[in-house]
């Protein structure tokens, strides 16, 4: 379908979310790749991206996306551009830490957390199942 490795797409989103709302923290454009990731399994059925979700200690971090540079060229599909919209849209005015204290509330990130001190550095992912079983039974759909 994609002609990119997986990291590459992941790339892609991040600078589709940077171009649509501007300069923002680390932390705020990890909860809002970890929210548009959770949009598009539950809306699309799919993921936007491959690459795995770590439950970091102060939240959903997409691993990869870490350390990489930014300036990537835009190459999504309108559909999920639509999807990182319409997350922007429900998620985009919240503030790093108001996306932190929501996404630790959540089940995806506290149960792979479970057991670990609160700050304690872990390589646990965050399953997608899990992404798309929680926000699919809880009402995280579309209004399209």
């Amino acid at each position: 379908m994609y002609n990119e490795t997986p990291t590459q797409r992941a790339l892609h989103v991040r600078q589709f979310i940077w171009e649509s709302i501007g300069i923002m923290t680390a932390t705020k454009f990890h909860k809002l790749a970890y929210y548009a990731q959770a949009w598009a399994l539950v809306n699309l059925g799919r993921p936007l991206f491959t690459d795995d979700i770590g439950a970091w200690p102060h939240g959903p971090v997409v691993r990869s996306l870490w350390a990489n540079g930014y300036g990537v060229s835009v190459n999504l599909p309108e559909e999920d551009k639509q999807a990182i919209r319409e997350t922007l849209a429900v998620y985009g005015h919240l503030t790093a830490a108001q996306l932190t204290r929501l996404s630790h509330s959540e089940a995806p990130w506290k149960d792979a957390r479970k057991g670990l001190p609160a700050n304690a550095k872990t390589s646990r992912i965050i399953p997608v199942e899990a992404i798309r079983q929680f926000y699919g039974t809880n009402g995280f759909v579309s209004k399209r």
